[in-house]
């Protein structure tokens, strides 16, 4: 490992660092961590940064600790090997997030051959990523118990992943549909292997919060045939209802309230100020606005529109109010420069760059800080709350409930209504707003003259 280039420039890095606001203990750690490697490079067989880290892990750390030797380590990489200076949107390429880094050939090959085979089916990028984390804890719990390979996983261990010792449950079902779903794509890659670890997994159900999670042994005798019918039984057991805490939607006052918060001052206020307002104006889900790269706006066309992708990949237009087409762009211009990449994400975050997108926390907390700016009028917020104000605020504009269903991306009126939150006579009062006026002039037909249904049923009248 050549650190050649690492010996002769890292004081342009301490000093860039200096110069550029970055605080005395975090330049510390840099130069600390300087000299290790530069005083220990002849006394080790490190072959990369990578190596650099791994040493770290052979002697019990904490995850902080850990994580900020990645980030150091990460940013040294950087600079030495491409000239990069820290610029605090970057994220290092040193490792992906999660065990994937860790896992024995096998293990990785699993996990790769799994996401090509997605990625060609069209799952979505994120669904990809939560499944492959997922199975790599999973792995890697696995490989800490001994396992180098698919052949020498236990049903013991993969039982003790999700079940500890006393019986109590450590991962729940969508642990295992996660793992489950990598295993069944790896059907085709090697079928013996991977049908046997998905016997294995235990049989698990979704929200059955009223009865006890079966032990290990349990696990064991339900899935022997001879006990099956004990299982088929248990199935029957309705599920626990539970009353779901109705989200309230937020009054205008309370909406301008909340985007009249981010300061235009700064930079971070204008990005948050573009954002709000275009999930706002849209009422898109939070993930379809996250997930939204620049190819899918078209601010330019003479109605300008966006393309959003929603669930089960369903795609639908939603043209784009004037005020919140000259934000958009102000924030492309400042954020994506005059040739916007259409592949990055419209709002990504700044330690990943422009190809990683914010994440959900992130605006949670965005959200949680504009609120309390804004407390006289708007408290607590989350993200789905001003899709569902801003469903209740089109009816007063004079939007009838088919349009408002399209634009939410609702398959069914019913799931519209339960938005809006409207009694019977306001539902019959939107239907009939989908009549035209000449639809209003036809007079009834069964009306005639007596007032009496036998014309219009074809009686004959006694005379």
């Amino acid at each position: 490992m050549d650190l050649q280039n690492l010996k002769e420039h890292h004081e342009e890095l301490l000093s860039f660092m200096e110069n550029n606001g970055y605080c005395s203990t975090y330049i510390r750690r840099f130069r600390d961590e300087i000299n290790h490697i530069l005083a220990d490079a002849g006394s080790h067989h490190w072959q990369s940064y990578q190596d650099i880290y791994l040493e770290y892990l052979k002697v019990p750390h904490s995850k902080d600790y850990l994580r900020n030797k990645r980030t150091i380590i990460g940013a040294l990489e950087q600079f030495d090997r491409f000239g990069r200076f820290p610029d605090g949107r970057h994220r290092h390429t040193l490792f992906e997030r999660g065990s994937y880094h860790l896992l024995e050939p096998e293990f990785q090959e699993l996990i790769d051959f799994y996401r090509l085979h997605e990625k060609q089916r069209g799952k979505k990028e994120s669904t990809i990523r939560g499944e492959s984390l997922n199975t790599a804890s999973f792995l890697y719990r696995m490989q800490e118990q001994g396992a180098r390979s698919l052949d020498e996983v236990t049903e013991d261990a993969v039982l003790s992943f999700f079940v500890s010792e006393d019986g109590l449950l450590q991962k729940g079902c969508s642990h295992k549909k996660n793992i489950s779903a990598v295993f069944k794509a790896g059907l085709k890659w090697k079928e013996s292997q991977c049908r046997r670890i998905l016997g294995f997994l235990p049989m698990l159900r979704e929200t059955r919060k009223n009865i006890q999670y079966l032990t290990q042994d349990e696990v064991r005798l339900l899935r022997d045939a001879a006990y099956m019918h004990f299982y088929l039984e248990a199935a029957q057991v309705p599920r626990r209802k539970c009353q779901k805490k109705k989200v309230e939607g937020l009054t205008r006052e309370a909406v301008k309230a909340l985007l009249d918060a981010p300061s235009p001052l700064s930079r971070t206020g204008r990005r948050d100020m573009a954002f709000l307002i275009l999930l706002y104006s849209t009422a898109a889900r939070l993930d379809e606005l996250l997930s939204m790269k620049n190819s899918q706006l078209h601010l330019s066309n003479e109605k300008p529109y966006a393309v959003i992708i929603g669930k089960g990949n369903k795609i639908r237009t939603l043209y784009l109010l004037p005020k919140t087409v000259a934000h958009l762009k102000r924030y492309l211009a400042e954020f994506h420069g005059e040739t916007p990449d259409p592949e990055a994400y419209v709002f990504y975050s700044r330690n990943t760059g422009s190809h990683g997108k914010l994440t959900r926390p992130a605006i949670s907390k965005m959200l949680r800080k504009y609120a309390k700016a804004a407390h006289e009028v708007c408290s607590d917020v989350h993200a789905h709350q001003l899709r569902h104000s801003k469903a209740s605020h089109w009816p007063e504009d004079g939007m009838n409930i088919i349009q408002i269903s399209f634009l939410l991306g609702h398959e069914q009126l019913q799931t519209t209504m339960v938005y809006l939150d409207i009694t019977a006579e306001e539902k019959a009062k939107a239907l009939s707003t989908l009549e035209d006026e000449n639809d209003r002039k036809v007079s009834a037909k069964w009306k005639n003259p007596d007032g009496s249904l036998v014309d219009f049923c074809g009686f004959r009248r006694k005379r």
